[in-house]
Order: structure tokens, then C-alpha cells, then sequence
């Protein structure tokens, strides 16, 4: 029993994949892999949604001329600075999660036994001003190179988000010109969505947040907003990654104790839930640990790093430069590499067979036809696309050649290292 089959196939399936074509030591690597990956992705949501919170409550009581840092205090005359009220909001946010869902059933069971009356909220009053400051046109750089080395691992994080895009295949019957009817329509799309997103940021603020969301918090300015309307969408956009980023974090973390508890699985000797679910009284001091200690390991270093930090833009670019190169370039040339090694071994002895049966059959039990023998004669799947047009594989891909295998590694290797580099301040 393989640690895939332990912990079930709802997401244990790429991992069944690298161990049956790769192996033991590349499926520990894959898990480890996309374990460092998904405590990023924590991490980066442990940070995002208590720094909206915080930016929101503290930074409207500042004017766009203030110098503002970390140590500055969050309210006048407050002796909470921006960084303690972050921590009390990661705290806070922490809790809400839990609380959210105790909440929705106390009060769902509130309602059943008593059905109260359902009292009318009054609305929200917000004072309407009116615009006299004209807004400063912004004036960016052309370039700066001094970032592009983050540019390497926010980009491989930021193709992760649309990792889900190869789904779009299944539900295809045809297959015949997937890349120009399916695929690439769908990247051009996000590339343009990306495009229109960062090219109307670069031209409306001088300076951008590693949130962008958060160019979008209210000013104490009372001259900045015009309606209430803006005034609750510039809430609306600050506060979306606490509403999003929240629902999202015990998804993800879900995900990653089942990946801990696949290579824990993968590397002990014994599977731990057999023991666990047929004598419960029984189980040693080691299945106990497993099974309390994961969940602990799992939420643990991610609220640990964000209180550590709140870069989001270096949580992202060390989440997508060495856990995303993994998962995006690493595994799936490795998963190619192999699968293209196994596929020509058992071409190669299912040729040897053949030609063994043939000669000892001889020609009486041969096609008969010449239209089956030609079909006999072209593999179901090529490593190589034939010369021959008639036996050419349909679904093969374009990228067949080694020399893509070699340009994903090389790529991968860049992105780790530019962005190594320039973390220890040598880029």
C-alpha cells in the first residue's frame, strides 16, 4: 500500500501518478515539495487579510503627505503601533474563522427551536461630501530593475492561481485542436486580464502596495471621496481579501495536513489510521502524536511567518520562486521524463512478444486484410511524432523534443536562483 492510497484519491492523485512512474524517493520529494508550496500559500493568507484589517482602521487617520511605517502608532495618542495591531488582527482573524462556523450553528439551531423574530437593521448613515483637492497625476518609472528579480517568483505564484485551467480539457469530447480552439484563447484571456489590471494600476497611483487592494483604503481626507457609493466600494476592495483570502485558508490547509499525512505514511513502515480505526484503545504514543501533532504543524508556521512579517510581496515571490517552480516546472518535466521512459519499455516488449507469437504461429493466424495490418503496425501512443503522416499520433504534443524537458529545468533553476540572489542582497 502506497501512501496515495492512504489518504484517498481526493487529492493524492498527482502524487499516485509520480510514485508509479517515478518512484519512492521523487513521490517523498513531490510531497515535500508541494508541501513548502502550500505553507506559503497559508502564510501569504495568514498575512494579507489581518494587514487589510489594519490598513483599513489605521492609515485613514493619515493624510496622503504622512510618513508611515511599521512603528507608527495605529491612533493619536495610542500606545498600540501598526505592526501590534496587525499581530491583533491576525489574532483576531485566527479566531473568527473558528468562531464563524460555531456561530452559523448556534444560530441556525437558535432559529429552529424558536424561530425569534427577525428584527430590522437601521442602515448605515454616511455623510456626503463633495471634491476639492483635484488628484495628483501619478508620474512611474519606465522601469525598475531593481525589481524584476521579484518579478521571476510573483510570476510563477500568479500562473499558480490558474492551475486549474487544464480542466477545461475533460469535459471536451473532441480533442482535435485543443491548444488553438480551448487553450489558448483561455491563457490569452487571463494574460489580458493581467494586463489591463496592472496597466490601469501603474496609470492611477505613484505607488503601488503589495496589496493592490489596499490603494483602495479610505483617506481620512474628508476631500477624497465624492458619494457614499465610493466611499463603501473603496471598503468594499480594501476588505476584499479578508472576506476571500478567510473562506479560502481551511481549504488550504486541509490540503496540506493530507499532503503531511501522506508523507508520513510514505515514510513510515505502517500505515497509522489502521491501527487508529481498529483498536483505538491501543494506539501507541506515536499515532497519537500523528494525529494531533499534523493539524498543529499545519496552522502553526504559517501564522508563526506572518507574524514574522507582512511583505506580501516577498511571501509571494519565495512561495512561487521555490515551491511553485516545483509544482509548475520541476514535476511535470520529471512526470514527462519518466512516463516517456516507461511507455518505450512496454512498447518495446510488446513489440518483442509480438514478433515471438508471430513466428510461432506463422503467417496462417496473420491480418487479413492489408487495412489491418496497417492498423496493427502504428502504436496507439509515440514517443517520437513518425515521419509518416497516416501513423501520426493526433494528440501528441508539439513540445515532444528533449530539449523542452531541458529548457523547463533551466527555467526553473533561474527562477530559484534570481530570486535566492536577490534575497541576500546580491541581485
Amino acid at each position: 500500500m502506497t501512501a496515495s492510497t492512504v489518504v484517498g484519491p481526493s487529492y493524492s492523485r498527482p502524487g499516485e501518478i509520480v510514485s508509479k512512474v517515478a518512484g519512492k524517493a521523487w513521490t517523498a520529494v513531490f510531497y515535500v515539495t508541494i508541501t513548502i508550496y502550500l505553507y506559503g500559500d497559508l502564510s501569504i493568507y495568514a498575512a494579507a487579510v489581518p494587514k487589510s484589517l489594519r490598513d483599513v482602521s489605521c492609515r485613514s487617520l493619515y493624510n496622503d503627505s504622512s510618513v508611515i511605517n511599521e512603528y507608527s502608532p495605529c491612533w493619536p495618542n495610542g500606545s498600540l503601533s501598526r505592526m501590534n495591531v496587525y499581530r491583533v488582527y491576525l489574532i483576531f482573524t485566527s479566531i473568527m474563522r473558528w468562531a464563524a462556523f460555531i456561530l452559523m450553528i448556534a444560530l441556525a439551531c437558535e432559529r429552529i427551536s424558536h424561530f425569534p423574530r427577525k428584527l430590522a437593521v437601521p442602515p448605515h448613515i454616511v455623510t456626503n461630501t463633495t471634491t476639492t483637492t483635484p488628484i495628483s497625476v501619478p508620474h512611474p518609472p519606465a522601469a525598475n530593475f531593481h525589481m524584476m528579480a521579484s518579478l521571476f517568483g510573483v510570476s510563477v505564484y500568479s500562473f499558480m492561481c490558474h492551475h486549474s485551467l487544464p480542466g477545461l480539457i475533460t469535459p471536451v469530447h473532441n480533442k482535435h485542436h485543443l491548444y488553438s480552439t480551448l487553450l489558448l484563447p483561455a491563457y490569452i484571456v487571463v494574460l489580458l486580464l493581467y494586463l489591463l489590471l496592472v496597466g490601469t494600476a501603474v496609470a492611477a497611483f505613484d505607488t503601488i502596495e503589495d496589496l493592490y487592494t489596499l490603494n483602495f483604503v479610505p483617506s481620512g481626507d474628508p476631500d477624497a471621496h465624492t458619494t457614499p457609493f465610493i466611499l463603501t466600494v473603496d471598503y468594499f476592495l480594501s476588505l476584499f481579501p479578508v472576506f476571500a483570502l478567510s473562506s479560502t485558508f481551511p481549504i488550504v490547509g486541509t490540503t496540506l495536513s493530507n499532503n503531511l499525512f501522506a508523507l508520513i505514511s510514505l515514510l513510515m513502515p505502517q500505515n497509522p489510521y489502521r491501527a487508529l480505526s481498529d483498536s483505538p484503545r491501543r494506539m501507541d504514543a506515536r499515532r497519537l502524536a500523528i494525529r494531533v501533532g499534523v493539524p498543529l504543524v499545519t496552522l502553526l508556521p504559517p501564522v508563526a511567518i506572518a507574524f514574522a512579517t507582512n511583505d506580501i510581496e516577498f511571501l509571494v515571490g519565495v512561495t512561487g520562486a521555490f515551491g511553485g517552480s516545483g509544482i509548475q516546472y520541476v514535476f511535470p518535466t520529471v512526470l514527462v521524463y519518466y512516463a516517456r521512459q516507461e511507455l518505450a519499455r512496454r512498447l518495446k516488449s510488446k513489440d518483442v512478444v509480438g514478433v515471438t507469437e508471430g513466428d510461432d504461429e506463422g503467417t496462417a493466424a496473420g491480418p487479413s486484410s492489408a487495412e489491418e495490418a496497417a492498423s496493427e503496425s502504428v502504436p496507439l501512443l509515440s514517443l517520437r511524432r513518425p515521419m509518416r503522416a497516416g501513423s501520426q499520433n493526433p494528440f501528441a504534443s508539439p513540445f515532444a523534443h528533449t530539449f523542452w524537458l531541458v529548457l523547463m529545468i533551466v527555467w526553473a533553476s533561474v527562477c530559484v536562483l534570481v530570486v535566492l540572489l536577490h534575497r541576500i542582497n546580491l541581485f
